[in-house]
């Protein structure tokens, strides 16, 4: 299965386009497709109106590759399904990371940069950021320690809310962020989430 996005610089006169896409296989062409485009005189806004959160499983990703995760090939892999997920306005999140990882691997995709021409993008959205992060996914309970919320105290919990907001309010203040809790917490449990919940909303 082979995906192509066909991406139409806003600069572009209206009017009917014709080409092909050649296919070739070790360096001879096997067959072509025909293309035709009809370019509109009219350009979609790059903003984007919905938040969306589609969750990037980081060891099932990097086994599915037969790659390890966090090594050079994994981001490359991650870089090629966040800028593709991005031409289609969505925001793919890798929230299980250490607030140090994320500033090293995640950073540019919320501050815009990985999104630009000099970092091999084109398409909608260049220059903007995601605009939805999900802190420490699928680390409740009993993981916090993969986004810094652990121990389970009020302190604890409050350094690391504080950490991750003074990170995103000087770098990329207009993303929706959020500590992601239990995952289909049972009734049992849900006098926890509150209470974790409330650690947060309380912190200075």
């Amino acid at each position: 299965t082979i995906w192509v996005d066909v991406y139409i610089p806003t600069s572009s006169p209206a009017g009917v386009y014709k080409g092909e896409a050649k296919v070739a296989v070790a360096g001879k062409e096997v067959f072509s497709v025909p293309v035709m485009l009809t370019v509109f005189d009219f350009a979609l806004s790059d903003t984007t109106h919905l938040s969306t959160h589609f969750f990037w499983g980081a060891t099932t990703a990097a086994s599915r590759h037969g790659i390890m995760d966090q090594d050079a090939a994994y981001w490359d892999l991650f870089d090629n399904y966040a800028k593709t997920f991005h031409r289609h306005r969505l925001d793919l999140v890798d929230g299980r990371r250490t607030l140090e990882e994320s500033e090293k691997h995640l950073a540019p995709y919320y501050t815009g940069t990985a999104y630009t021409a000099e970092a091999g993008y084109e398409g909608p959205g260049q220059g903007l950021g995601n605009r939805t992060y999900s802190i420490g996914t699928y680390d409740q309970p009993g993981q916090g320690w993969v986004s810094g919320f652990y121990p389970n105290t009020r302190e604890a919990w409050q350094r690391a809310a504080d950490a991750w907001e003074g990170w995103f309010s000087t770098h990329a203040p207009g993303v929706l962020r959020f500590k992601y809790l239990e995952d289909e917490a049972p009734y049992s449990h849900w006098q926890d989430v509150r209470t974790r919940a409330g650690w947060i909303r309380s912190s200075a």
